[in-house]
Parts: structure tokens; sequence; C-alpha cells
């Protein structure tokens, strides 16, 4: 069937509408990568005003979230980790100010080392009267502080086993549990970030050459690690 001109005319305008959908289309869609780009540059104040207005607009009475983009402190290092190490060097320094007790500071650590006779007799773990009182007083310091507590046994290469022990990992696996028992018994620090580890010979601050340096290899390291992912809060010590 032919059509008339009038029909024809008609046909041949209606055939092109979709044109008029496909450019609002990709002028959204232009203007939308248009702003993912402005927002991809845009600075932090600039992107708080947008988003000030853009609440206001939309009647968005929640508080929105601008990304920190504050980069003058470490990632890795929270600014008041120092504080939080000095505050333990200066509660623990007159309690390990005795024989048998050294300190080391690290970049993120301070490490009580306790010489195995100062804690144990001979081959054994059973922890000496004299040193629980002192423990204890460690343990209140680490109370106060949040972070985490890793002891870890050492012995020296001269280690002789026996049906009791057959291996010095044993042997200083044990005495770091001992040590590690004593300071959560009836203590508020946390227990899924406590840790005991039985290094063995393995790492030794010394060379085994003579009778004192064996003796200061063994030894039990008490590990404070403040806390670098939770809100940090130092309670006085004097309470």
């Amino acid at each position: 069937m032919r059509l008339n001109k009038r029909e024809q005319r008609e046909d041949t305008s209606g055939r092109w509408r979709w044109l008029i959908t496909y450019a609002d289309m990709v002028s959204l869609l232009l203007g939308f990568f248009v702003l993912l780009y402005g927002f991809s540059s845009m600075d932090q104040a600039k992107f708080k005003a947008v988003s000030e207005s853009l609440k206001d607009a939309f009647g968005i009475s929640r508080t929105a979230i601008i990304p920190d983009t504050d980069n003058t402190l470490p990632q890795s290092m929270p600014a008041n980790v120092s504080e939080l190490l000095a505050t333990f060097k200066t509660a623990v320094q007159p309690i390990v100010s005795q024989n048998g007790f050294e300190l080391e500071e690290g970049s993120d650590r301070i490490t009580i080392r306790i010489r195995d006779d100062v804690l144990f007799e001979p081959r054994g773990i059973r922890l000496k009267d004299e040193i629980r009182p002192v423990l204890a007083e460690i343990r209140r310091v680490l109370e106060r502080l949040p972070g985490e507590v890793v002891t870890s046994g050492h012995t020296d290469s001269a280690f002789v086993p026996d049906a009791q022990w057959p291996s010095d990992w044993a042997l200083s696996a044990a005495r770091a549990a001992m040590v590690l028992d004593f300071l959560l018994d009836k203590s508020s620090i946390p227990h899924q970030k406590a840790y005991a580890v039985g290094y063995g010979s393995s790492r030794p601050k010394f060379l085994d050459d003579t009778p004192e340096h064996m003796a200061r290899n063994r030894r039990v390291d008490i590990a404070f690690i403040p806390s670098q992912k939770e809100g940090l809060r130092v309670v006085p010590l004097a309470q």
C-alpha cells in the first residue's frame, strides 16, 4: 500500500525522535563524568563546602564524613605511642633498677630483660617468692597502659636435655608461660593481647663466650608494645 505525502512526512519526522532521548542521555553522562573528575581533584575544603550545600538542598541531617588528608603524622606510629613508651619506662625504671634486670628501648616497644636465676631455680619453672612482688609491680604498670604484652623465654647454647626438658625450646616456652600467667592472674590485662613464646638459644643477646654472657642470655623478656589501632588513653599511674 502506498503512503500519501502527508503520511510520508509524519513517518519521516517520527523516525528520528529517538535522537532526542539519546542526546539527553549523552548530556547526562557527560555531566556525570565531569562531576567525578571535579570530585577527584577537589581539595578537602571545597569538598566539604559542596557536601554541605548538597546536604542542605536534600534536607540531609547526618554529618558528612570527610576523608582525612592530613599526612603530617606517620601512618605506622600514632602520635602518643612515644608518650606511652616514655610513661612505661618512667614507671618501671625504679622497679627494675637492681641486679639481674635490664631495660631495652626499641622504636615500637620497651623490653624488660630478667635473668633466669632471678626468676627461677636452676632448670625450674616455679617463680621465686622474692620476685613475685616485683612482677606484681610490673603488672600494675601494664594494667594502666593499652597495648600488647609478650613474654619470651631464652636459654644459652650449653643447655643439656634431660627427661624433664627434652629441649631448650620446651624449658624456655614453659618459663615464658609461667611469667605471663603470673602477669595475667587477677589482672585487667586483656588476655587476647598477651602472648608467650619460647626461643631456646636461637636469639642470644651476647655470644656464649663467657660465663657472664651465658648468664645474661638465660632470661625471660617482658615486652610492652603500645596499641596502634585503638584510641589510646593513659591512666595515671598514681591511681
